[in-house]
């Protein structure tokens, strides 16, 4: 939870867009991405700050009824981080079964 709350507290881009959605989606970046937080922590709160989440969270929207805005917003995020720290940045992400992503 301090992870998840560091990322939003601590980069200013997320201000405007503090919603159940994002705080769903930085908790799984943060269980996803470890040792990225681990090794680079400066770098994942800049690409944080540097990501614009009010208009990816307006084109999830497009998604709803489709499916659930929070799978589609956590792969634009993830599609950020690869951008950022390269392809399978983190070994986790490629670990996980759907079972750990669903959201009730």
């Amino acid at each position: 939870m301090r992870l998840v709350l560091s990322t939003l507290a601590e980069t200013d881009n997320n201000k405007g867009q503090l919603d159940e959605v994002l705080f769903w989606a930085a908790s799984d970046m943060v269980r996803a991405c470890p040792e990225i937080l681990e090794r680079r922590a400066g770098d994942w709160l800049t690409m944080w700050d540097v990501c614009p989440l009010g208009e990816l969270q307006f084109i999830a929207q497009d998604l709803r009824g489709v499916v659930p805005l929070i799978f589609a917003f956590v792969g634009m995020l993830y599609e950020r981080v690869v951008k950022a720290f390269g392809p399978r940045a983190s070994s986790r992400i490629c670990s996980m079964t759907a079972g750990e992503i669903r959201h009730e």
